[in-house]
């Protein structure tokens, strides 16, 4: 018995670990996916906003205002 108890301990420990870190990693990946979208929705956002404005890049009043 303990010859079985020796080698399903260490199986039961590297299974569970190797479940949890597939988990987690898969979770992180969904957060990073989110972030990445957020990031593009914030920067849309502000490029729609800076047009709005009229601060843009290449806009002639902010390089004629520089000089």
């Amino acid at each position: 018995m303990d010859f079985l108890s020796f080698w399903i301990n260490p199986v039961l420990v590297v299974g569970g670990g190797s479940l949890l870190w597939r988990f987690l990693v898969k979770r992180f990946d969904r957060i990073d996916l989110q972030f990445r979208d957020l990031n593009r929705q914030v920067a849309a956002n502000g490029r729609s906003i800076a047009r709005i404005e009229g601060r843009h890049e290449g806009h002639p009043a902010v390089l004629s205002a520089a000089e």
